[in-house]
This record gives structure tokens, sequence and C-alpha cells, in this order.
């Protein structure tokens, strides 16, 4: 008799627990989308060959891997103009979403400037540690990305895979009034 009342009873507890894991909220496919993206960005925080990169007086930061070191003496800064060569890709999935890396001319942004910002957060940190000639991929969390809008093919929440190669800081004097949007 102990054993049947003791098989009805975890009888009971299982069929309780599998009737509550029922009724609980499915999570939906953009907490999905957040929850994978916020795991591969954090995996890169173990991964020996990256670093991670911040702005000083920030907590907001980036994973960085140093592809190859330029020779050159300065770091683009908040008000700079930069020309590189870049690839964006997703992080999940791995599809490329921009970049000009085949082409000659190398692209032209404005690190912080004007009414409309040119670059993501998490780009403008990563850029902020390099010199002219470095090359290296900044891994970005979806919060230093696009965040919760989506922008084109990416998608809200989306962290990001930014290649970059720092090609030139345009000195002051070289700047056109139409190039500081």
């Amino acid at each position: 008799m102990k054993y049947n009342l003791s098989l009805r009873a975890s009888l009971l507890a299982l069929l309780s627990l599998l009737l509550l894991t029922a009724c609980e909220d499915p999570i939906d496919a953009t907490t999905q989308w957040r929850i994978n993206n916020e795991r591969s960005f954090n995996e890169y925080g173990s991964k020996e060959e990256y670093t991670k990169a911040s702005i000083e007086g920030s907590s907001a930061y980036v994973y960085m891997k140093w592809l190859a070191h330029g020779e050159g003496k300065e770091y683009p800064i908040e008000t700079s103009r930069i020309k590189c060569h870049y690839e964006m890709r997703l992080l999940v999935g791995d599809k490329v979403v921009d970049g000009n890396y085949g082409s000659e001319r190398p692209a032209e942004f404005a690190i912080n400037r004007g009414p409309k910002k040119q670059l993501v957060e998490g780009a403008r940190i990563g850029l902020q540690q390099m010199v002219v000639g470095d090359e290296a991929e900044i891994i970005i969390p979806w919060y230093l990305g696009y965040g919760e809008r989506r922008s084109g093919e990416i998608n809200p929440y989306t962290a990001l895979k930014f290649r970059v190669k720092l090609e030139e800081i345009i000195p002051e004097s070289q700047r056109s009034v139409v190039a500081e949007d």
C-alpha cells in the first residue's frame, strides 16, 4: 500500500509539473532573437584573441580582435572624420549587410558629428581604439548597434560583426563643409 501511495504521489507531482509547464507563455520570436544575439555576443568574452574595448568614462564596450597593426600615431576622436574599408555582418547568421571591402575607394564617415549620426555607437567605440593602417574585427552588442529598431535587413536586437581597416583620419583643414553633415 505504501508503494501504491508513493507511486500515485509521484505521478500527481509529474502531472502537475507538466500542466504548469504547458501553461507558461512561450517565448516569442523577437525575444528569442534577442536572447540568441546576447548569447552570441557574450561568447566573445571568453575567446582569447578578443579584448574588451571601451571609451574612457563609459561602461559601454565591444569586443575587438586585431587583424593587422598600422603605423599610425594618432587615434580618431569623437569629432574626427575618417576613411575606411569595412564590412558589416549579422553576428547570428553571419550574413553581410553592408560594406565596401571590394571597392578601391574607402568610405568616409564622421565618427560622431552632425544631426545624422553615420556610425552605430559600437563602431564608434571600436574605431577610436585604432590608428591608421589598423584592421580589426569589432563585435557589437545589439544595444550599441541599431538597438530596438529595424534598419533595412537588420532586425531589432541584432548584434553585429564589423570588420574595418582604418585608411585615413582626415585633418580638420581638409574637410569640406558638405562632408561635415
